[in-house]
């Protein structure tokens, strides 16, 4: 009976209104003569919508489709609303193109070849909401095809990564273009001066389940307490470990 909740239903079967920013409508649906209910695609100026902007109209839709349900229960079997979801058109710009995704970038599927790196960072002002952050380097990262298994804390960042070679330049520009990044990755980036041709790259991880496996098979970007062991988590230490190559 929130707003949110009610959002959070509709992204779940249309995944696409979740980075869409929308506003929503609603009114009570038609019941045709063979009592099927379709939504009301008449005439939109013709019918009484109602805007959906806080809880308080949640409930009243809810309420509304009690109430047409219980005046027409022998034709229904449940109640029943119509949503109508338009563009917000004060939905803010999307911000501009950063500038390591500009000029013509290569394509990193394209690539000939891999790079390994790794990096520890710890940002003197620690990383408030790592759930948060987590999120922004995935999304980051995605255009690059990155893969590899990162750990996020309140402490800081542990990568362990692989970055189509043809990009990698790129991407340690978008790296040092994000605050909780840039100067504070330990020592620089740790990167393999020898890339793997792609052929190689599929069969160059630990074998899985006795069969040939690269070491990355995704981009894993994971939570966690600490990203670095002290000892004192078996758990942390152990996951630690995995984490090399």
């Amino acid at each position: 009976t929130t707003l949110r909740g009610l959002k959070k239903e509709l992204h779940e079967f249309f995944r696409a209104l979740k980075k869409s920013t929308y506003c929503l409508e609603a009114c009570l649906p038609i019941i045709k003569n063979e009592g099927m209910i379709t939504p009301n695609e008449i005439n939109y100026e013709e019918f009484n919508f109602w805007k959906i902007e806080r809880d308080d109209d949640v409930i009243k839709m809810f309420r509304a489709a009690d109430s047409f349900y219980t005046e027409n229960e022998a034709n229904m079997k449940r109640p029943s609303i119509s949503l109508h979801v338009t563009k917000d058109p004060n939905a803010p710009v999307p911000p501009p193109l950063p500038e390591y995704l500009k000029n013509n970038m290569p394509d990193p599927i394209q690539t000939a070849n891999m790079t390994m790196l790794s990096f520890y960072a710890f940002p003197p002002s620690t990383i408030t909401y790592p759930d948060d952050f987590a999120l922004q380097l995935k999304r980051k990262w995605k255009p690059f095809h990155a893969l590899g298994r990162v750990y996020v804390a309140k402490e800081g960042v542990n990568a362990q990564m692989s970055v189509p070679s043809n990009v990698v330049d790129r991407f340690m520009e978008c790296c040092k273009s994000i605050p909780e990044l840039g100067q504070w990755m330990e020592n620089g980036v740790n990167i393999d001066p020898i890339p793997i041709p792609v052929d190689e790259f599929a069969t160059a991880g630990v074998p899985v389940n006795g069969k040939p496996a690269p070491p990355f098979r995704n981009l894993h970007i994971r939570v966690r307490s600490q990203v670095v062991a002290d000892g004192l988590n078996d758990n942390t230490e152990e996951e630690e470990q995995q984490l090399n190559w």
